[in-house]
This record gives C-alpha cells, sequence and structure tokens, in this order.
C-alpha cells in the first residue's frame, strides 16, 4: 500500500481511497485499492544539476605554531 493512499471511511473503506500525492496522476482521485494512484512509476521529477566536488584546500597562514614547553 502507498504511503499517500487515504482510505474512504465507511462501507467504501475496504475498496476504494483517495490519492494524495501531489505528482501522481491521479492526485485527488478517487482509486481502488488494487490500482493505487501510479505515483511510484509517473513521478514528475525535476532533474537536479550534479555540482562537481571542489578540491579540499587547508589554509594554514593564519595557523600559529606552538612549541611543546
Amino acid at each position: 500500500m502507498c504511503g499517500f493512499y487515504l482510505p474512504l471511511a465507511g462501507s467504501l473503506r475496504p475498496a476504494f481511497g483517495v490519492c494524495g500525492n501531489v505528482y501522481a496522476p491521479d492526485d485527488g482521485q478517487v482509486v481502488s485499492v488494487d490500482h493505487g494512484c501510479g505515483a511510484h512509476s509517473e513521478v514528475l521529477v525535476e532533474p537536479t544539476p550534479t555540482l562537481d566536488e571542489l578540491p579540499t584546500v587547508y589554509d594554514d597562514s593564519e595557523v600559529e605554531a606552538v612549541g611543546n614547553g
């Protein structure tokens, strides 16, 4: 069962519910338990740009050397 599936109340509860996934084609529609809302196969996803990882840079110019005692 989908986490966005909201069962109906009353005698229809065992067989029907509402899709509550804004990205699903059946969002806000009454769907049957065996149908679901199609959100797992038809989710609209905006591609996110990949970021190149920059090399780690250490700035030692502000480090104060402390001698052992």
